[in-house]
C-alpha cells in the first residue's frame, strides 16, 4: 500500500465490549448433538475453548458503548470524528435494525461523521475496515476516523461451528492524523479463495491464499516475517489456528489468542482487535516493534502489519 503523505497517522485507543452474558460452551442448547454433527469425532476438550459471551441487549448498545470508550481513550470529541467505518459479518448484517447507523451516530453525538459499513468478508471484514479507514486520510482534511467492528449470533445453534464456538462482541479503534502513541500501518493485504466461497476449500487452497497475502504484506511493509514480535489471529480452535499458522510459516509460539479465546470465544471480525488490546494491556507494545494482525474465514484471508510508534 502506498505511504501516506503524512506519516503521523496513528492507530490506537482500542476498546472492547463483550456480551454481558458469560456461559460455558456446553450450556448451548443441544450442544452435544451439535458438536457430534460438526466435530468430526474430535474431543471438544482438546479444542481450547471454555466459555463464550452473549449479548443480552441490542447490538447497537454495545457498539455505542465501545466507541464511547475509544473516544475517551483518544481524547477526541465525537463531533470531531470525520468518518466511522463499521464492519461486521454478512450473517450479522442482515439482522441490524433499519436505522442502525442513524441510532449509533445520534447516541454518540457524532454530528459531523460520515458513516460506511463494510461486510461480506465475514471475519475478515474489520481488516478491510482498517485499510479503508486509513485510505480516507488521502484527503488532507480528514483528522479522525473510527473503526467499529462487531458480530453477534441471533440463534445459539449457529454458535457451534467446525472451526470455532462463536461469541458476541464489539471492538473499536481510532485512526488519527497526529503524532500520538499508537501504531503505524506499514501494509495491508487480502486475498480470496474462490473454492472456499463455494464451500469446496481444501488445506491447499486455504494455504495458497494465506501465503500470497502474507508475501504481499511483508513485501509492501518492508518487514521480514522473522521480525514480527507477535501475531494476533482469529480465535479459531487451538489445533486449527496452530496448524494454519504453521502451514504459512508462522511460529505458533508467536500467536497471542489463548486467553481471549478461552474467555470470549470466537467473536467474528473483532478477534484480532481483542487480541491486540489484550496483549497491549497485559504485556505491552514497544516502539519500533512489528505486529501482525490477521483474520481468516471460509473464502478469505487478510492481514495487516502494524508497527508500534
Amino acid at each position: 500500500m502506498p505511504e501516506p503523505a503524512d506519516d503521523c497517522i496513528r492507530i490506537g485507543s482500542f476498546a472492547f465490549v463483550p456480551g454481558d452474558d458469560d456461559a460455558e460452551a456446553g450450556e448451548i442448547p443441544g450442544f452435544d448433538e451439535l458438536w457430534r454433527e460438526v466435530g468430526a469425532g474430535m474431543a471438544f476438550g482438546s479444542m481450547g475453548f471454555e466459555r463464550f459471551t452473549k449479548m443480552s441487549r441490542p447490538v447497537e448498545d454495545y457498539v455505542v458503548e465501545c466507541v464511547r470508550a475509544t473516544l475517551r481513550r483518544s481524547g477526541v470529541e465525537a463531533s470531531a470524528v470525520d468518518h466511522i467505518v463499521f464492519s461486521t459479518g454478512d450473517c450479522t448484517f442482515r439482522h441490524l435494525r433499519d436505522d442502525f447507523v442513524a441510532y449509533v451516530l445520534d447516541a454518540l453525538g457524532a454530528v459531523n461523521c460520515v458513516p460506511v459499513v463494510l461486510s461480506y468478508r465475514q471475519c475478515c471484514s474489520s481488516q478491510a475496515a482498517l485499510a479503508y479507514g486509513h485510505q480516507l486520510f488521502d484527503d488532507a482534511a480528514v483528522q479522525h476516523v473510527v473503526v467499529a467492528a462487531f458480530d453477534f449470533n441471533a440463534d445459539d445453534e449457529d454458535r457451534v461451528r467446525p472451526f470455532a464456538i462463536f461469541g458476541d462482541a464489539a471492538a473499536a479503534c481510532m485512526i488519527s492524523r497526529r503524532p500520538a502513541p499508537g501504531f503505524r500501518l506499514a501494509a495491508a493485504a487480502a486475498g480470496v479463495d474462490h473454492d472456499g466461497l463455494m464451500g469446496r476449500d481444501t488445506v491447499a487452497s486455504r494455504q495458497q491464499v494465506a501465503a500470497q497475502a502474507l508475501r504481499n504484506v511483508y513485501r509492501d511493509g518492508g518487514i521480514a516475517a522473522e521480525a514480527v514480535t507477535r501475531v494476533f489471529p482469529s480465535n479459531l480452535f487451538k489445533p486449527l489456528a496452530q496448524f494454519n499458522a504453521a502451514a504459512v510459516g508462522i511460529d505458533a509460539g508467536r500467536l497471542h489468542f489463548d486467553a481471549t479465546r478461552q474467555r470470549y470465544g470466537h467473536c467474528g471480525n473483532t478477534d484480532w482487535m481483542i487480541n491486540l488490546l489484550d496483549y497491549e494491556e497485559t504485556v505491552g507494545c514497544n516502539d519500533g516493534e512489528a505486529y501482525l494482525a490477521l483474520a481468516s474465514a471460509p473464502g478469505f484471508f487478510a492481514c495487516s502489519l502494524l508497527v508500534a510508534a
